[in-house]
């Protein structure tokens, strides 16, 4: 069964990964992870920010079949007007902000914003996914 507390060490780290999976940590930060939270955080805005694809497309010049220069400024400010994409921005800015500024200054914030800042990504992903399905 259990061998010198064996079940305890696995059982501690099962929920340390399920915490650190949402980005709250329970030991110090390790900064070599850094580059890899923001990469997975700007993908995340990335999939967000392209989920409307289908009814943001610019409209195309009717000679060349390219797309005009205003279609194309028009649909990238569209799309950063998206509100899961405005969503999913103040949650990542969150998390930037509790995991690599706050703590890095000693502020003892209890990951409050990392909380926060989850619960709005997982919440406008929920929202994308309703919008996609009523467009359909």
């Amino acid at each position: 069964m259990c061998a010198n507390g064996q079940c305890i060490t696995v059982t501690s780290n099962a929920i340390a990964g399920n915490l650190a999976a949402f980005g709250v940590t329970v030991a110090d930060v390790n900064t070599f992870l850094m580059p890899l939270v923001l990469l997975l955080l700007f993908y995340s805005l990335y999939s967000i920010f392209y989920s409307q694809k289908e009814d943001l497309e610019p409209e195309k010049d009717i000679e060349t079949g390219k797309p005009t220069t205003n279609s194309l400024k028009k649909s990238f400010i569209s799309r950063i007007l998206y509100k899961p994409f405005l969503i999913a921005s103040t949650g990542a800015s969150l998390i930037v902000l509790d995991n690599f500024y706050l703590l890095q200054h000693g502020y003892v914030t209890y990951s409050v914003f990392s909380y926060v800042g989850n619960a709005l990504f997982i919440g406008s992903a929920i929202y994308a996914s309703k919008d996609k399905q009523t467009k359909e």
